[in-house]
């Protein structure tokens, strides 16, 4: 059985800019609620085949395995991430405007194990944390936004 979650927003940041934050997966602890910290299983560099873990608090600490399938910079970024259930995670992005960016979030979960009890509402949880992500990383960068820069 798959679940299919697929989340949407508009930050009003360009998107060389939104793309170079959102794939930095050393900032994704600041952005994605359950994420603790990543660690690098190959060298750290964002490109196919890249491997890391994600440390979780998804029902107490666990480590997700992840392996980065594709890269196109500035486009597109998809993980296969072994966790509690098996999760593909695509991130898209294209401008949107002005200089705005539309970026979508598209989640393929497959259960396993006692996940399989939780899968009338897992649509829902997923859905949630996605639109909450998604919130605090286009608070982060719009707020950004009106700060001078550090050269």
């Amino acid at each position: 059985m798959q679940v299919h979650v697929r989340s949407e927003t508009v930050i009003a940041r360009p998107r060389p800019e939104v793309t170079a934050f959102a794939a930095d997966f050393e900032r994704m602890p600041l952005w994605f609620r359950k994420i603790r910290w990543v660690e690098w299983e190959s060298e750290p560099k964002v490109q196919a085949g890249a491997r890391l873990a994600f440390i979780t608090d998804m029902l107490g600490k666990r480590r997700q395995a992840c392996t980065i399938d594709e890269y196109v910079p500035g486009e597109r970024l998809r993980l296969q991430i072994d966790g509690p259930y098996a999760l593909d995670a695509t991130f898209a992005w294209r401008d949107e405007g002005g200089s705005q960016t539309h970026m979508t979030l598209d989640c393929h979960a497959r259960p396993k194990g006692l996940w399989l009890l939780a899968l009338p509402v897992l649509p829902l949880l997923v859905s949630r944390a996605n639109a909450h992500d998604l919130a605090l990383l286009k608070a982060i960068l719009e707020r950004r936004a009106g700060r001078p820069r550090v050269a």
